[in-house]
């Protein structure tokens, strides 16, 4: 019996979105008697699926109020409720579900910029990158034409980052570039450090200090004092320096920002990073435990498990363990292939051809140590902050903020 509601309560959710559909690209002039009468099974389903979902009920009410009477609900009701049910498809792990309803609020809404981009997200975290584009930059349209700031900024940041997973790091750096010019002008100084967060990622990527140790400092500047996504950006400035050999720098910044992060999908990146610079500087124990500690994690999610298993192989290899390198580098790898991810298929290929050769990793100069204390000692300062209180302006600045995407990060 309880697979019976489960599979009227989906098949209830599938119809609306069908309907959704069709009411969004009818005129409204033409709306009336555009559904025929209800069902009488149709009512009984829909008050059963809404006390089934209580979070859903007000959502599956505006949307039998559209099928009932068509001509009466506005497109904005619409468009939240699709919304809404999007939201909680994704995260019950209903991809398909949670397309339809992404797609179905921008169609219906055709002037939100908020709901193309979240239909643009949605597309890209399904492996769509061109449907990705279409909404990102009807995303970007409609927030310069509606003066949406906030959207327009947040939807050049998610293309900028479609750009990043494809490897197109010059328009990505375009895109980055615009978020963080209007972020300014607009006065969202949480943005524009959001857009250096991710320049940063793409200075590690082709392996440029410089670039990364300045945009890391220019998301310090802007980020909020007591901004939530702090953590997330020091792991990523230590990736910078692992790649560089700074790997005692990388693990005292590593060894602060880990308690700070509690989701299993982002600890499991930085015990990735753990296990390289453990491997940098000898300590054989560290190394070994985070590997466990990622192999647990990956069990439970695939997401950041590619980026924090090539991180772990990169580690290994450097202590000449080149058969450890090997599996946790396959791995990767396979992960990364399987979720499409660019990035970690290139550090995880980078140390199965170095297992070939029977080599080590080659490692860049180190840079200005004076240069890399002074950064350290800028993030050690703000995660003392962190640590030391909450504020309203830093929950403020949790509801207002992109997540940013770890460099060894999936869509």
């Amino acid at each position: 019996m309880l697979e019976e509601r489960e599979w009227a309560f989906h098949r209830l959710l599938w119809l609306r979105a069908r309907d959704i559909r069709l009411w969004a690209v009818a005129e409204a002039e033409n709306r009336r008697g555009l559904f025929g009468s209800a069902v009488p099974a149709w009512l009984v389903e829909e008050e059963e699926a809404a006390a089934r979902e209580s979070a859903l009920a007000m959502s599956i009410r505006v949307i039998a109020a559209m099928a009932r009477y068509p001509e009466v609900v506005h497109e904005r009701d619409v468009r939240t409720a699709c919304m809404t049910i999007s939201e909680w498809a994704d995260n019950n792990h209903l991809p398909n579900t949670a397309l339809q309803y992404a797609e179905a609020a921008a169609l219906v809404d055709r002037l939100s910029a908020h709901a193309a981009a979240h239909a643009g997200q949605v597309c890209a975290q399904n492996g769509l990158d061109h449907r990705a584009e279409v909404w990102y930059e009807r995303g970007i349209k409609i927030g310069r034409r509606t003066e949406d700031w906030e959207w327009y900024v947040r939807s050049n940041i998610r293309m900028g980052i479609l750009r990043y997973e494809q490897g197109d790091f010059r328009a990505a750096i375009r895109c980055y570039q615009r978020a963080r010019t209007q972020a300014i002008w607009a006065g969202l100084p949480a943005f524009a450090g959001k857009a250096h967060h991710d320049m940063l990622l793409i200075a590690i990527a082709v392996r440029s200090f410089s670039r990364g140790d300045r945009h890391a400092r220019s998301a310090l500047e802007f980020y909020p004092v007591h901004y939530e996504r702090l953590p997330q950006l020091a792991h990523d400035y230590a990736v910078l320096l692992t790649t560089f050999g700074c790997d005692a720098e990388a693990l005292r910044l590593l060894d602060l920002c880990l308690p700070h992060i509690e989701r299993p999908c982002e600890r499991i990146a930085v015990l990735g990073t753990i296990a390289k610079a453990a491997a940098g500087v000898g300590d054989i124990d560290q190394h070994l435990a985070a590997i466990q500690d990622v192999q647990l994690l990956a069990a439970m999610s695939d997401l950041n498990a590619a980026g924090a298993f090539a991180l772990a192989a990169e580690g290994a290899a450097a202590l000449d363990a080149f058969d450890r390198a090997l599996r946790l580098a396959s791995r990767g790898m396979e992960i990364a292939t399987r979720r499409r991810e660019r990035e970690p298929q290139r550090r995880a290929a980078v140390v199965l051809r170095s297992i070939a050769r029977r080599r080590g990793l080659p490692t860049p100069p180190r840079p200005d140590p004076a240069r890399v204390a002074e950064t350290v000692a800028m993030f050690v300062g703000r995660l003392a902050d962190l640590g030391a209180q909450t504020t309203d302006a830093g929950a403020h600045s949790r509801g207002r903020g992109e997540l940013t995407k770890f460099t060894i990060a999936g869509r």
